[in-house]
């Protein structure tokens, strides 16, 4: 009897803490910590990770391999760069099944960790800026040669600009 009083309160106690740590799981979503976001161009996937606790906060599909990132300037959206181009590194990229990868720039809703839309870009953009404004948007297309312009509310259409055979970095000054 007193073996099977143990093994209750034991139980409870053990349901307790699991409640605790489960909760204490879902406090990444609370508003005022810092983040920092790795894009992880072999799973497909942009990783929040919550700097208070050192822990990973979320993990966020994209359609494409994630490359380079831009924060908005009020930081509410991240602007990353997506890419269907395989990895050099992996010979057997191409044959892997899952989603279809797209060229473009994912815009992620940083409160909610949701991808808001996918806006167009050239060949294999691999870097993006943006305007002090937050309206244009800037991607390195590598494949391309080439740097697209495009509008972050997705109206108008992008522009194309040749400016060298393999672009790679990015970065706005103003006047």
């Amino acid at each position: 009897m007193l073996r099977a009083f143990a093994l209750r309160r034991l139980d409870s106690h053990f349901l307790s803490c699991l409640a605790l740590l489960l909760l204490a799981g879902c406090a990444h979503r609370a508003p005022g910590g810092e983040r920092l976001f790795v894009s992880d161009d072999q799973s497909g996937v942009v990783v929040a990770v919550d700097l208070t606790s050192g822990g990973v906060a979320d993990r966020i599909a994209v359609s494409g391999r994630p490359r380079g990132m831009a924060f908005s300037p009020d930081h509410a959206t991240l602007y990353v760069a997506l890419s269907a181009a395989p990895d050099a590194g992996d010979e057997e990229d191409e044959d892997k099944a899952g989603p279809a990868r797209i060229d473009g720039v994912a815009a992620i809703d940083v409160a909610s960790a949701r991808v808001l839309r996918v806006l167009p870009a050239g060949k294999d953009p691999v870097r993006v800026a943006i305007s002090r404004d937050g309206r244009t948007l800037f991607a390195a297309d590598q494949a391309d040669g080439a740097v697209t312009e495009i509008a972050t509310d997705g109206s108008g259409r992008p522009r194309t600009i040749a400016v060298c055979e393999t672009p790679e970095g990015l970065a706005i000054a103003s006047q």
